[in-house]
């Protein structure tokens, strides 16, 4: 082979090679051209067009670019998702993300890495239980070895899971997550008025189940009258509470108090939610049965 037609082959294949190489960084950018569109498109709560774009990056160009970007992208699309109320949609999302940041030691570097956590196990709380405890675990467990005990984030997920064992009758489970919450100052001075009471409703709850009835109706009154202070007294939040203070007073055998607050939850659904809806029913015949044991 003549030296003119090595150096025509070997031109050829050093064209092959550059055009490759321009090609990977022109998918590169445009990439991270449409993520820049996802974001803006995500902070003005279009949603569904953020989650396009997204898609538009995963199906073909996630891999041109860095971990980082990748896990970015992945929860911006699930966090799409999640706003637009598709939570089994966003799982595969979260769990690809949380892959990439574990497998590549990110997780100090993603913005609010809790949420990836309590985000995706909120969506599994609503097909696999199980799995959304496992998950809830892992990131508690995660964040106490990156972060320390008194990560604010550790609470968040602590808040989750203490839910959801009083969703699943795990009650000295439940309390013992909620109490670490409550201990973790940081998160606590982090959290609005209506976190707290959040948190102070599901603690009472835990209080009563495990028959810690004085507890219980201190951290009810407290969530109360956060409540009072915030949304008011006729709203269908209040309303829960006190169907949960009506318990505890029952469980006291305070029959005339439990009564009480029972018909004032009961008022507060019908008028907001009406007689049809389940809360209210189940309210109407929970007061009908103890007025009726009040007579004996």
């Amino acid at each position: 082979m003549n030296k003119k037609i090595i150096l025509i082959i070997a031109g050829l294949l050093l064209l092959t090679v550059m055009s490759g190489g321009g090609y990977y960084l022109y998918q590169r950018h445009q990439a991270r051209a449409l993520y820049e569109q996802a974001q803006k498109a995500y902070l003005q709560k279009d949603y569904k067009q953020a989650l396009e774009l997204c898609r538009e990056i995963t199906q073909g160009q996630l891999r041109v670019l860095s971990p980082m970007e990748q896990a970015n992208i992945l929860i911006n699309a699930g966090n799409c998702l999640y706003e637009m109320d598709k939570y089994a949609d966003s799982i595969n999302y979260f769990a690809r993300a949380a892959e990439i940041v574990e497998n590549n030691d990110l997780l100090s570097k993603i913005e609010v890495p809790f949420r990836l956590y309590t985000r995706w196990g909120d969506c599994l709380e609503e097909k696999n239980i199980n799995n959304a405890e496992k998950i809830y675990r892992h990131g508690i467990e995660l964040f106490s070895k990156s972060y320390g005990v008194s990560y604010p984030g550790i609470a968040m997920l602590q808040v989750r899971l203490g839910n959801l064992y009083l969703r699943t009758a795990q009650y000295e489970k439940s309390l013992k997550c909620l109490e670490a919450a409550l201990k973790n100052r940081r998160y606590i001075d982090e959290q609005d008025d209506s976190d707290r009471a959040y948190l102070y409703g599901k603690l009472a709850a835990a209080y009563c189940h495990n028959n810690k009835l004085n507890e219980a109706l201190a951290k009810y009154q407290q969530s109360i009258e956060i409540i009072k202070k915030g949304t008011g007294e006729n709203c269908p939040q209040i309303a829960i509470e006190y169907a949960g203070l009506a318990l505890v007073y029952y469980k006291q055998k305070k029959i005339t108090e439990a009564i009480k607050f029972l018909d004032l939850s009961y008022d507060i659904f019908r008028e907001q939610c009406g007689g049809e809806y389940r809360a209210t029913q189940r309210i109407a015949k929970l007061r009908d049965k103890w007025k009726l044991e009040s007579k004996k």
